[in-house]
């Protein structure tokens, strides 16, 4: 199935099916009722906790919330239909049921948001604009980069990593669905800012900026600088910066704001978006396989469906 397809099904029209189906299902008792609207409620609080939302937009779960309490009143105001005991037991234990597997589906999404141990604390690495996180924080249900996570991947670095997207001040990150050029994404050109004073220990340019949702695997990190942060042992990648765009090289001295490059789509990079991770020392053999750190952005940990705006 195409990805556009597939983020219109999941995305629109099997939501907008489950609510249309619980306003007009007739239901058996009022307990059965109130579990199924708490069996679809944390439907909608997974998909806006752990689910990534670039279309529809990020505001689109909590729309579908209110949508929820208004289909809920309605369902109330027709009243329930008239049934034996049967129906109403086995409606509550269906209701039950996913309320429990939704609940659990649920937990990490809404419990593990705090990593155990912070490392650095860094500066914006962004320029002006409005902003997504669509990848990170502390566990596998909110970051797609703990498939890193063993001793010997030659990435192992960015197990921690965050990937941050654009968007418009309706929380469009482009115009239609998943344009195929990369200049029409938001966040396509913003300028990337040295999270940290340091030394460029690595920097690489000249990359294609892929069409979407095409990737180049010749080098998974694209355009990219890689900065020591100073008086310390922690390496910071910014990733997937745009062909041309790099303005440092290696064993250059940065300061911590400094112009370093701009966002593009350059390496194993499906849409435009700034790729950062924080790792612990170098290694000769696999420079991107330290040991993953976690960090926090300007005292807050970028955590999955977070947005933030930089004036």
């Amino acid at each position: 199935m195409a990805p556009k397809t597939l983020m219109i099904l999941l995305g629109v029209v099997l939501p907008l099916a489950l609510l249309a189906l619980h306003a007009f299902l007739p239901h058996r008792s009022r307990a059965g009722l109130w579990l199924r609207a708490l069996a679809l409620g944390m439907l909608f609080l997974f998909s806006m906790l752990s689910l990534v939302w670039l279309f529809p937009p990020w505001w689109t779960p909590y729309l579908y919330l209110a949508l929820l309490g208004l289909a809920t009143v309605f369902r109330i105001w027709r009243g329930p239909r008239p049934s034996g005991g049967a129906g109403r037991w086995i409606e509550g234990i269906i209701g039950a049921v996913l309320l429990l597997a939704l609940s659990v589906m649920t937990w990490p999404g809404l419990t593990q948001r705090t990593p155990p141990e912070i490392a650095i604390d860094l500066s914006q690495p962004l320029g002006p604009g409005r902003y997504l996180v669509v990848s990170g924080g502390p566990s596998e249900a909110l970051n797609a980069h703990y498939l890193t996570l063993q001793d010997d991947h030659p990435y192992r670095g960015q197990s921690f990593a965050v990937d941050i997207v654009g968007t418009d001040a309706f929380g469009l990150y482009a115009p239609g669905i998943a344009p195929a050029d990369p200049d029409a994404y938001a966040i396509f050109g913003k300028d990337i800012l040295a999270p940290c004073a340091g030394t460029v220990a690595q920097a690489h340019d000249g990359m294609p900026d892929m069409q979407v949702p095409q990737m180049d695997r010749s080098r998974l990190e694209g355009n990219h600088v890689l900065i020591r942060c100073e008086g310390t042992d922690l390496f910071v990648l910014l990733a997937h910066m745009a062909q041309g765009s790099v303005s440092v090289a290696s064993g250059d001295t940065v300061a911590a704001g400094q112009l370093v490059g701009r966002v593009g789509n350059s390496g194993n990079s499906s849409t435009p978006h700034l790729h950062l991770h924080v790792q612990r020392g170098m290694p000769a053999d696999a420079p991107l396989g330290g040991t993953p750190v976690f960090f926090t952005i300007e005292g807050k940990p970028p955590i999955r469906n977070q947005r933030f705006s930089v004036n």
